[in-house]
């Protein structure tokens, strides 16, 4: 199998900075606009199932303590030599179905009248509402993410994102009647918070970052390895579960691949060498086997 890859040091040291060839309507009744959060938001102590939040990235707490960064690279590189997908992602991201105007001269993603999204942003109920990241509603009107810590994570290190850059998210649980110990306890038994390092650690869930980004998130490079397995060793069922790719990460690390130690992963051949055994290995699974804990 060979595998496009190239690597551009200007983004970090693994950046994957050219692609690797992967291949609604609203309810009955008129659904509210989403909400700007400031902070402190009282509104977020009110919050139900379904509402639509407008918050910055700062104020997103992760509920994981890693994320691959050679997965963020890749896009930081992407956006670099194809800089319209920034803005296509940001409206998908956004649940707006894709950029529609775009001005490669002047568009930024920190001033929304340069550029378009080809819908408006969804409403509470909208079909497209399901395509926004995720997030809990913890004590003291706290937002903690639960999907999208990647995303969130390239958009703080873009020049026109940053920490103060705003997205879209949907509300699925609001647990801020909690204790703080009853909250983190919910919140496992619902597995909406993973909580291992980026060695398979256990770790308690004051030891999570309080911030989103590159700057505060631990590095799994098998995270990473997953994310470029995607459509050649496995495609993401729907409803598939949380963390998913952290299970494969883990089966990858603990059993099926060599450690990553024994690939030169700023050598693009080795990295698409690593790559291509993760995939092999996926695909050569047994229906009955096992990957993580049932």
């Amino acid at each position: 199998m060979t595998l496009p890859l190239s690597l551009s040091r200007t983004c970090g040291p693994w950046a994957l900075s050219v692609l690797l060839c992967f291949t609604a309507t609203a309810g009955a009744q008129e659904a509210p606009t989403p909400r700007t959060v400031s902070d402190p938001a009282a509104s977020l102590l009110q919050a139900q199932t379904g509402d639509l939040f407008k918050v910055r990235l700062d104020q997103l707490i992760p509920t994981q303590p890693a994320i691959g960064y050679d997965q963020v690279y890749y896009k930081l590189g992407l956006y670099r030599a194809d800089p319209e997908s920034k803005f296509d992602d940001y409206c998908e991201d956004n649940g707006q179905r894709g950029v529609k105007r775009y001005d490669a001269q002047r568009s930024r993603l920190d001033t929304p009248a340069s550029f378009s999204c080809k819908q408006a942003e969804p409403r509470a109920g909208d079909a497209a509402a399901n395509d926004l990241k995720t997030v809990v509603i913890g004590p003291a009107g706290k937002i903690y993410l639960t999907d999208g810590h990647h995303t969130t994570s390239i958009l703080r290190a873009l020049a026109d994102g940053g920490p103060a850059m705003t997205l879209l998210v949907r509300v699925t649980d609001n647990f801020s009647q909690l204790t703080l110990a009853d909250f983190w306890a919910r919140m496992a038994a619902e597995n909406k918070v993973w909580l291992k390092d980026q060695d398979l650690k256990n770790i308690q869930p004051s030891q999570l970052p309080l911030q989103i980004g590159l700057d505060y998130l631990q590095n799994d490079p098998y995270r990473s390895l997953v994310y470029f397995t995607r459509g050649i060793g496995y495609q993401p069922p729907a409803g598939a579960t949380e963390f998913l790719e952290f299970y494969w990460g883990s089966w990858l690390r603990s059993s099926a691949l060599p450690d990553l130690s024994h690939y030169d992963l700023n050598d693009v051949q080795a990295y698409a060498t690593a790559v291509d055994d993760a995939a092999h290995k996926m695909v050569a699974l047994r229906n009955d086997e096992e990957v993580w804990n049932g």
